[in-house]
């Protein structure tokens, strides 16, 4: 029976597939297919884990510089999308990475308002509760998505003047699309996030269902796109001092295709964007120039990479526990070694410079072999700032994480990054402030009457 409910639910939410024109979505949702009842139904709907644990868009890690192909592999892709990402040109064909999670954001606003309308008995209470904290701290991901990839990096006094989202609360499907502030985007994702903080259990049975836990992790995430570096370092100690296990990769198999297990005690949250060729390892080449920040004793350098026959060297330490045999995902969810080097550079940026280190030691003491790792000490916060962000590079490798680093260091010339590519004997750079924001899909464009990037 499950089963079945879980089929008719996924009808409603999965042919959903096409993003708003006049409207925010293009097809009518039937619903008389399946109409919930319980939490659990609700439940059954959240625990759709191709939508809200496996489509995360895939557009963060093509953009990355974590990589390069050769223009023999560039131009063999079949997808022009793909090739435009891959060198940060213009392309109007963007409909999945914005019609996805406003399909999903519609799933879970009907999620929301059916938590409102069912009554439950005392003993589903709790259970409720759950879900709608669930349905809102998928929602902030959904936007904060979204954020990343169609608005401009964060600026606060300029937020109120620049363009945001169009902003859905309700599963009216016929309500008109207009594009919100980009201070009004961001109070939406962290309001989300704030009410699921008060209503997620502590932690979760399984990692692809969200937490308190998860949500404090979410929201240092979001204040760390903003560059609000004092409430970033708050969440993520608030993430931290609920549960801050980390890996000892003394512990793991160097040798194995898939070092790194899936659902690892690092993981808070489950997700990752769905798989892409281009990122698989016959064509996704490590950079010798990050390769060689690795110290032979970091395990990281042998963790982390596989030397190919052609000596190239290709990327096998995800945490979606794929390695080398299916790569081409990008785990995207949220996670304790992260929150570290956050909390580490929110510290550093503050000059708490004996707590920066800590963070950052504490990290690195389980990524290097045992006693061969010698504690790092800052004299002054620049120099902190530079060491932990050369290894949230190092560590936070094919994950989105990258993409959102590259957008909020623009806005700083200190620490600004400017990467390039070579393809067919030309140089492609990701030049601010255009570079960092897709075009809206031109169909949306013309239905909606929005105003495009």
């Amino acid at each position: 029976m499950k089963t079945d409910k879980l089929f008719m639910y996924a009808l409603i939410s999965g042919s959903l597939l096409a993003a708003s024109c006049n409207s925010y979505l293009d097809l009518k949702p039937d619903k008389k297919m399946a109409v919930p009842s319980s939490a659990s139904d609700l439940q059954l709907m959240l625990d759709n884990y191709n939508l809200f644990n496996s489509n995360y868009p895939y557009a963060f890690g093509i953009m990355a510089d974590d990589y390069f192909v050769t223009t023999e592999h560039w131009a063999a892709l079949s997808n022009q999308m793909t090739r435009n990402l891959y060198i940060w040109q213009p392309d109007e064909n963007t409909a999945e990475f914005w019609s996805r999670p406003y399909t999903n954001i519609y799933t879970l606003n009907v999620v929301l308002e059916e938590a409102e309308r069912i009554v439950t008995d005392p003993w589903e209470s709790a259970a409720m509760t759950t879900v709608k904290g669930s349905a809102l701290f998928l929602r902030a991901i959904q936007y904060f998505a979204l954020s990343q990839l169609f608005t401009k990096p964060y600026q606060a006094e300029q937020a109120d003047n620049i363009l945001g989202l169009p902003l859905h609360t309700q599963a009216d499907y016929s309500v008109k699309s207009v594009r919100a502030s980009l201070s009004d985007t961001y109070e939406l994702i962290i309001h989300d996030l704030e009410q699921a903080i008060r209503l997620l259990p502590e932690r979760s049975s399984l990692e692809s269902r969200p937490s308190k836990v998860a949500a404090y992790g979410m929201l240092s995430k979001v204040y760390l796109s903003m560059c609000d570096y004092e409430k970033a370092g708050h969440y993520a100690d608030s993430c931290l001092s609920r549960y801050d296990r980390l890996l000892d990769y003394n512990l793991l198999d160097t040798t194995a295709n898939a070092p790194i297990p899936e659902f690892n005690e690092e993981v808070l949250f489950q997700m990752r964007s769905t798989r892409q060729s281009i990122l698989i390892n016959s064509r996704a080449k490590v950079d010798t120039t990050l390769y060689r920040l690795y110290d032979k004793r970091d395990i990281r350098s042998r963790l982390f990479f596989v030397h190919n026959p052609d000596s190239s060297i290709a990327f096998k330490g995800d945490y979606d526990g794929r390695g080398i045999s299916s790569n081409g995902y990008v785990f995207s969810g949220v996670i304790t070694d992260e929150m570290f080097l956050i909390r580490s550079e929110c510290h550093a940026r503050q000059n708490q410079l004996e707590k920066a280190a800590d963070d950052l030691n504490h990290l690195l003491a389980t990524r290097w072999e045992t006693g061969k790792f010698e504690p790092l000490r800052f004299l002054t916060a620049d120099e902190a700032i530079t060491a932990i962000l050369e290894e949230r590079r190092k560590q936070l490798l094919f994950r989105d994480s990258r993409w959102i680093d590259i957008r909020r260091l623009s806005l700083d010339p200190k620490y600004a990054i400017t990467p390039t590519r070579q393809i067919e004997g030309r140089t492609y750079s990701l030049d601010p402030p255009d570079g960092y924001v897709l075009l809206i899909p031109n169909y949306v464009i013309e239905r909606s009457g929005i105003q495009q990037n």
